[in-house]
């Protein structure tokens, strides 16, 4: 149906119609004159092709009784364009009917003279609505997006849109585009620009006798850090700027994705980010908590709408690290005191309760805790003493030898000591004060890391023997780091998620290759991060939105280079 779809509106709706002769009846109609051009909208209901909506340029010339005309057709959400003639066309009184392709066209003129036209379409698979509006001349030039900071070696695409003085659309103009600074950015002849070099240029679009401008920033980034999120990836570099990129929101204030890396806005000097699921939250050097994305109360700001840039957390208090899961969201306060905001139907802030929250609640008890991880339905933390908790969903990912959920902190089985922690979907792993990694709960992708892919109750060990420095926990898969530098990967891999250049699940740990000598590392959802000595950040897996950042989206087995570092 969607190739039928537009393949009928490509024939209905042209991209050059040729001129076409057709005959208008004499009488009171020959006062009314068509000529000129003309914002044509046309509108079908929604199937499994997603709602078809086409905007173009209708210029009609009448001499007599004869009426010929070219139509620019462009489309959006139905494919690609291509031309066919406008035949039977019959204005009668103030009623204009024509047939394109397949398509009848019936319209009523509005105004006097006529500035205007709206009616019905009939196809042989489908109907739907046409509009047209007479355009006067250019008055305005738009530029979008107004202003956006890239990396230097990043694209992006700029849209010049002329309009006349009551906001119609011209089409069909020619555009000229130039940079104020060359070796900073150059810009195509179809408005792509492009990071050559750090600084500033203006970006200058130029069409019909108007011109607009945009400010574009270009810098080059040297990242110590990293946080994979499910379909975005944001990093710091040493002087505490924050770059996202991937899926949107990234906090840049555009509401764009982006393949490559993005500066986010508001000027803060942060300590650490966390990438959750469409939302990042992060803590400056002063311990204010920001988080940014779709919000639906995982914003922790009191409320459930989108936040293109940083929020402040509605708390007063100071936070030392947060942590962004799923759908809800944890943070460490001054002091070790432990506050969740978000979903909350599993029992996962922690408060005894069953509820959401649209603002930071405290975990219940007077523990104190060193480190925290939100997972989807479950968080866990490590207390100063080095001792594991989880709450929420259970299923055994919360370690307790059950599978009872709580809505309170519970210690985890074994008794051992632990210095980080991280909370997947279905299971959670945890790294050990002596260097080696316990992981429990659900093994269906090898996650447990013990060579089973049974459900654990309790902390199974990772097999291989490594000491590993660092450990961080994704969706269904891990990565661990050991001090010689190299990052070692089990879970799901079905995206090259793990790293080792494979699709293969692995339940036992498998090195990522390149001789990469890392030293942070992150897991998202299905893709994976590190950064290396040098400060230079490689990441790898799944890519549908960019989250690779290597200005592609193409998925990576093995590590590539994120683009804008030195």
């Amino acid at each position: 149906m969607a190739r039928r779809l537009a393949s009928s509106l490509a024939i209905a709706l042209a991209a050059t119609l040729t001129a076409c002769q057709n005959e208008i009846p004499a009488g009171p109609t020959s006062a009314i004159d068509l000529t000129g051009e003309w914002d044509f909208a046309l509108s079908l209901p929604a199937d499994e092709a997603g709602t078809c909506a086409i905007r173009g340029a209708l210029v009609l010339t009448q001499t007599g009784s004869s009426l010929a005309g070219t139509s620019t057709v462009y489309y959006r959400f139905c494919g690609a364009a291509s031309s066919a003639d406008v035949t039977e066309a019959v204005l009668s009184d103030t009623t204009l009917t024509f047939h394109a392709g397949t398509c009848a066209y019936t319209g009523n003129l509005v105004g006097s003279p006529a500035d205007s036209i709206a009616g019905d379409v009939a196809c042989d698979w489908k109907s739907g609505t046409w509009t047209a509006a007479r355009v006067g001349p250019a008055a305005q030039l738009r530029l979008a997006p107004a202003g956006r900071a890239i990396v230097v070696g990043a694209s992006q695409q700029y849209a010049a849109t002329l309009l006349d003085s009551v906001g119609h659309t011209l089409y069909g103009r020619t555009v000229e585009w130039t940079s104020s600074a060359a070796g900073v950015a150059t810009v195509s002849d179809s408005g792509v620009v492009t990071g050559v070099g750090a600084g500033t240029a203006t970006i200058t679009a130029s069409s019909a006798g108007r011109s607009a401008t945009a400010v574009m920033q270009v810098s080059v980034a040297r990242f110590v850090s990293a946080a994979a999120g499910q379909y975005h990836t944001c990093a710091l570099t040493a002087d505490g700027v924050a770059y996202c990129w991937g899926a949107a929101p990234l906090g840049d204030g555009s509401g764009l994705g982006s393949n490559t890396p993005v500066p986010v806005q508001g000027g803060h000097v942060w300590a650490k980010l966390s990438a959750g699921s469409g939302f990042t939250c992060g803590v400056t050097l002063a311990g204010t908590a920001y988080c940014w994305g779709t919000n639906r109360g995982r914003l922790g700001n009191g409320d459930t709408v989108t936040a293109w840039a940083p929020l402040p957390v509605l708390t007063t208090r100071t936070f030392t690290e947060v942590s962004a899961g799923a759908y809800h969201a944890c943070g460490l306060a001054t002091g070790g005191g432990a506050w969740c905001w978000g979903s909350g139907g599993q029992g996962q802030l922690g408060n005894g309760a069953l509820a959401n929250s649209l603002v930071p609640v405290p975990v219940s008890g007077e523990l104190r805790f060193a480190h925290i991880g939100a997972g989807t339905a479950h968080t866990c933390a490590v207390t100063v003493a080095g001792a594991a908790y989880c709450w929420g969903q259970n299923g055994g990912k919360l370690g307790t030898g059950d599978t009872v959920s709580t809505t309170t902190p519970a210690a985890v089985a074994g008794g051992l000591t632990f210095t980080a922690i991280g909370a997947g979907r279905i299971h959670t792993c945890a790294l050990a004060s002596g260097g080696a990694v316990y992981c429990w709960g659900s093994g269906l992708y090898g996650q447990i890391g013990n060579g089973s892919r049974a459900t654990v109750r309790g902390p199974a060990l990772v097999s291989g023997g490594r000491t590993y420095t660092a450990l961080s926990v994704g969706g269904e898969h891990n990565s661990a780091l050991t001090a010689a530098g190299e990052v070692w990967g089990w879970g799901s891999n079905g995206v090259g998620e793990s790293g080792d250049s494979s699709r293969t699940e692995w339940d036992v740990p498998a090195l990522v290759p390149g001789g990469h000598p890392f030293t942070a590392v992150s897991a998202g959802g299905v893709h994976s991060c590190g950064v290396e000595s040098g400060w230079v950040l490689y990441c790898w897996g799944y890519n549908s939105n960019g989250q690779i950042g290597d200005g592609t989206r193409t998925d990576r087995r093995s590590p590539v280079r994120v683009t804008g570092q030195p």
